[in-house]
């Protein structure tokens, strides 16, 4: 079983599944019974205080918007950057809250890199396996500056990297002109 738990899977252009058109997933658990993950690149047009307003009276300080996690309903997951208010592992300087009271800690506090997610995007025993032997996913390793970044080119900007490295492990130093305006 090929271990992608930590790791970005980025969606193949090839992929046909409307919900995950274009996504970019981060791994957070993957075994033989279960994957599931949470797709980076889906703000939607909730904004957080809106929707931390509705839950709690909590202070909110972060005007950015809600993010899909993907087409399965579950609790507000957020990922962020402050490892001593965490709920499971610190993934290289990325960390998971999922408890509520966790949740409104991070959003009152100014100075910390957060993303709030809705949903999850989840795979059955075997089912991810299955999607990467036929290609659906591209693979990159995952790392705070793809988490918490611009997410509108996010996609783009990795199937871009993942090319240039495709082309460059398979072509020789050799081969490769000093100035590439003269090829």
């Amino acid at each position: 079983m090929k271990q992608v738990e930590g790791k970005l899977l980025i969606a193949s252009p090839h992929l046909n599944d409307p919900s995950f058109f274009r996504a970019v997933v981060l791994v957070l658990k993957h075994n033989s019974d279960e994957a599931f993950g949470l797709i980076l690149n889906r703000p939607t047009e909730h904004r957080l205080k809106e929707v931390i307003a509705m839950v709690s009276d909590a202070v909110c300080v972060h005007d950015m918007p809600l993010y899909c996690g993907g087409p399965v309903d579950g609790p507000l997951m957020a990922l962020h950057d402050i490892p001593e208010s965490v709920d499971t592992a610190d993934r290289k300087g990325v960390a998971v809250s999922v408890q509520q009271e966790s949740i409104l800690e991070l959003v009152a506090q100014p100075n910390v890199r957060l993303r709030i997610f809705d949903g999850y995007a989840g795979w059955g025993p075997e089912q991810l396996e299955s999607e990467l032997e036929q290609g659906s996913w591209l693979m990159a390793e995952a790392n705070s500056e793809n988490i918490f970044c611009d997410s509108d080119e996010l996609w783009q900007r990795l199937v871009t990297e993942i090319g240039r490295d495709i082309i460059t492990t398979g072509i020789k130093p050799m081969h490769l002109p000093t100035d590439p305006a003269t090829n």
